[in-house]
Order: structure tokens, then sequence, then C-alpha cells
């Protein structure tokens, strides 16, 4: 139940360009996506997961409701993006249209769910989704 619980609430925070583009129609299926281009889903959110709640929040959160450690994590884990937004042309514009907040509030997300159920699998499987759901559908 609880993986359905997590599920559900960071499909409802984190997907606001997908729950827009579905009430607007203008959400499809992105046609250059295809599972062997896109391997690197899967190393990716286990390689981000295993560093930034395996190892960096694990070492600074001495409990669930420490959330100094947690915000530092979520400004960490935002940085770690901001140099492949620069390699696609997309840094102003991640930037300027708040596209880096759902990466902020993905990052406390995953964090919690991290120091609630001390098992990084959880944390895993929300960061591949989040990553599938963005390659996978494209808002028009």
């Amino acid at each position: 139940m609880s993986v359905l619980l997590w599920t559900l609430l960071f499909a409802a925070i984190s997907g606001g360009s997908l729950i827009r583009g579905i009430l607007h129609g203008t959400l499809h299926i992105n046609p250059d996506f295809s599972l062997a281009s896109h391997q690197w889903l899967l190393v990716v959110g286990i390689t981000e997961e295993m560093v930034f709640r395996g190892w960096l929040l694990n070492a600074t959160a001495k409990d669930e409701k420490d959330w100094k450690p947690v915000a530092v994590n979520a400004v960490m884990f935002l940085c770690i993006h901001f140099p492949g937004w620069i390699q696609k042309g997309m840094f102003v514009s991640a930037i300027t249209g708040f596209g880096f907040v759902s990466i902020l509030i993905f990052s406390v997300l995953v964090s919690v769910c991290f120091l609630k159920h001390k098992n990084l699998l959880l944390p895993v499987f929300l960061h591949m989704l989040y990553d599938f759901m963005i390659e996978f559908w494209q808002v028009e």
C-alpha cells in the first residue's frame, strides 16, 4: 500500500507538465522513444539514488524529521542536473520557466521516502518512473 501511495503522490507533484498535457489534449507518446536508446534510464536512477540518498543523505540525516539535510540534498541534486541542461541548451528555460522546481520537489519526496522506509529500492523505482515519464511522454 505504501508503494502505491508514494507513486501516486510523486505523479501528482512532479508531473505538472504531463497533467497539463492531459487536460489540454496535448500529451503524446514521444515518436523518438525506444527502449534500446533509453537504457540509460535504468543506470541513472540507480546511480543517482545510491549517491544522493544512499550515501549523502544517509550520512547526514539522523532522523526523518531532520529537514536541513533534505534541503541541502535537494539543492545538490538540482545542481547535478545543470551540466545536462546546459549541454541540451535548456538551462535558461529550466530556470526561468521554473522547471527546476519539479527537480527540487522530486528530490525532497524521494528523500523523505528514503528516510521513512530506510530502503533505497522505492526511491530508485520512483526515479526510474520519473525519468521514463519525462522521456516517454511529449507535451506539445
